[in-house]
């Protein structure tokens, strides 16, 4: 199913003046619902309590794609030029038992970017939280996390889901490689349409720990 995507913002940087840009997409889906313990091939909320609560009669699968275009110049009011190309893409099986293995992969290249648009190794990676990062021009990341479910039952669904990533970034004429490994906690009520829980991540570049709270996403 293919859906459009649009967004127009002015990003916030580091350098001086506007950043004003404007993001033009494509995404293609196969009724999947990316999330981590939401159900990643079925709904949301009480209408799904019932049927999520059963095994499946064997395992499925669905995907995720989109490409997406950004821009920005005199003519979005920006002071830099912009132009940069992203394309991300995601797979889930999910087991007769509900468990998933996902597995998601991100490219980016920045043609033309101020320093405050270039690519950064954080938004290739998915699954863990990172206070130091690498900047460059383009990079490609790569991540898996299998979502274990702990309970199900009337009341919610409790997920252990551990995850390995890797990217890497050009930057300084050459690749620089940024990986991390962890796990989530989560705990979704079916009448609280977000899950909430625990993030650690551990940078397996610089030895650093990082531990979050999540609300739907992280912060």
């Amino acid at each position: 199913r293919p859906e459009y995507v649009r967004y127009a913002y002015s990003a916030p940087g580091f350098d001086n003046g506007n950043h004003n840009q404007i993001t033009l997409g494509l995404r293609l889906t196969d009724d999947i619902r990316q999330g981590t313990n939401m159900g990643a091939l079925s709904g949301y909320g009480l209408t799904d309590k019932e049927k999520s609560l059963r095994n499946l009669p064997h395992a499925r699968q669905g995907y995720t794609a989109d490409i997406f275009y950004t821009g920005g110049g005199n003519w979005t009011g920006s002071d830099y030029d912009i132009a940069k190309l992203g394309v991300n893409a995601a797979w889930v099986l999910e087991l007769k038992n509900r468990h998933m293995l996902i597995v998601q992969g991100k490219a980016q290249d920045a043609f033309k970017a101020s320093f405050s648009d270039e690519v950064l190794s954080a938004d290739l990676l998915t699954f863990g939280r990172y206070d130091r990062q690498i900047r460059g021009e383009r990079g490609l990341g790569i991540g898996t996390s299998f979502v274990y479910y702990l309970l199900r039952n009337n009341t919610g669904l409790l997920s252990l889901a551990p995850f390995y990533e890797n990217a890497y970034v050009y930057a300084g004429g050459g690749y620089r490689a940024h990986s991390g490994a962890g796990a989530t906690l989560s705990y979704k009520l079916w009448r609280f349409p977000l899950p909430v829980g625990l993030n650690y991540t551990h940078n397996l570049q610089d030895g650093g720990d990082l531990v979050g709270f999540i609300i739907g996403g992280a912060f």
